[in-house]
């Protein structure tokens, strides 16, 4: 069942058990995790909840969330390259992003579509000020060290045919790429945002080019 649990979780899905003992009678189970990271090898707390059912009455519990989760999900990546602008409409793509896209593979798309909501959610709820990383989970900057030691590792071309450097990355964990990243740039006079980079870990001061 933890492996259930487990998968539930990385894919944002609901978790579903036979009524066998009271532990089950819950519409929500708070699991302990904790992921390695990649820069610091430091082991960081990630508690999180995931939807359970064991019941007809925790799936009516979840219907609302079962509801947004049918209209997010995207079937290949083709159809999320396609639908980038219906779906994240606050969200700008660099051009490099398209191959980066229709190269995910296995659990990658999911994770991906959930980051990329969560910047898109982020953004329709930005007002005004700059951009506060402290709304977006596991978002942080590079390093100075970094950018200054591997700065054309982090330039990328923009819609606008402009060349900008990105500091800003969210984290995401998939099977098929353990340390992934989604870079992009904050447009705070428009309250936008545009995605550079999609996937593996960019060079850093302490790991070097990958």
């Amino acid at each position: 069942m933890a492996h259930g649990l487990g998968a539930a979780w990385l894919l944002e899905s609901i978790a579903v058990s036979l009524p066998t003992s009271a532990e089950w009678a819950t519409n929500e189970i708070l699991l302990e995790s904790t992921y390695l990271d990649p820069e610091t090898f430091d082991l960081i707390p990630n508690p999180a909840a995931i939807h359970h059912a064991s019941t007809v009455d925790h799936f009516e519990a979840a219907n609302t969330w079962l509801q947004i989760r049918l209209q997010q999900t995207i079937q290949n990546t083709d159809a999320l390259w396609k639908e980038r602008v219906k779906r994240f409409p606050h969200l700008d793509f660099c051009a490099s992003t398209e191959t980066q896209i229709k190269a995910l593979q296995g659990d990658s798309l999911a994770q991906i579509v959930k980051k990329l909501y969560e910047l898109e959610f982020y953004c329709r709820e930005w007002k005004t000020g700059n951009f506060d990383k402290t709304q977006i989970k596991h978002c942080t900057p590079e390093s100075e060290s970094t950018l200054n030691n591997y700065p054309g590792e982090h330039i990328f071309r923009c819609p606008d045919g402009t060349d900008k450097l990105f500091q800003w990355h969210v984290r995401y964990t998939s099977t098929s790429i353990p340390s992934g990243r989604i870079f992009f740039y904050p447009v705070v006079a428009q309250q936008r945002l545009i995605v550079g980079h999609i996937g593996g870990k960019l060079a850093t001061t302490k790991s070097g080019r990958m």
